[in-house]
Parts: C-alpha cells; sequence; structure tokens
C-alpha cells in the first residue's frame, strides 16, 4: 500500500487498504486516514473516481477504528 500511496496511485492505495484493514494496529490507521485526507486535499476528485468504493472505505474505516482515528487525524498538529 505504501508504495501506491508513494507513487501518488492512490485508487490501487484505497483497494489495497480495504483489503488489509483489519489488519493495521491503530496507529497505522491514523496514518492510513492521514494520506487518505491529504490525497483528498490535492486531488479532491478523487472521491469521484469510485464514489461506491470510498463509501465502503469509509465504512469499513470507520468500524474498525471507530471516530477517535478521524479526530486525531483532524486534530494532529503535525501535516503531511
Amino acid at each position: 500500500m505504501n508504495s501506491h500511496l508513494q507513487s501518488n496511485r492512490f485508487e490501487n492505495a484505497l483497494h489495497a487498504a480495504l483489503w488489509n484493514i483489519q489488519k493495521l494496529s491503530p496507529d497505522e490507521g491514523d496514518i492510513l486516514m492521514k494520506y487518505v485526507y491529504k490525497a483528498m486535499e490535492i486531488t479532491p476528485e478523487i472521491l469521484n473516481l469510485d464514489l461506491h468504493l470510498s463509501n465502503i472505505f469509509f465504512t469499513c474505516y470507520f468500524a474498525r477504528f471507530g471516530p477517535g482515528s478521524i479526530i486525531r487525524v483532524f486534530s494532529d498538529q503535525s501535516r503531511l
């Protein structure tokens, strides 16, 4: 997944994340969400690529990590 993120292949990274989200630690989940929000900041149209896939990702992510992870990402002072 990191190789996809580093090479700006965000849709491939999202697919990889969906397959592996249950294996992530809470810290890794926070890092993943930072990259997701950074990707949305850089290219807002990324959510329009596959809205259904994005909805599945956020549903799976929220079920695994809960609202705390999203709050930590938004309140973290360090930016990507």
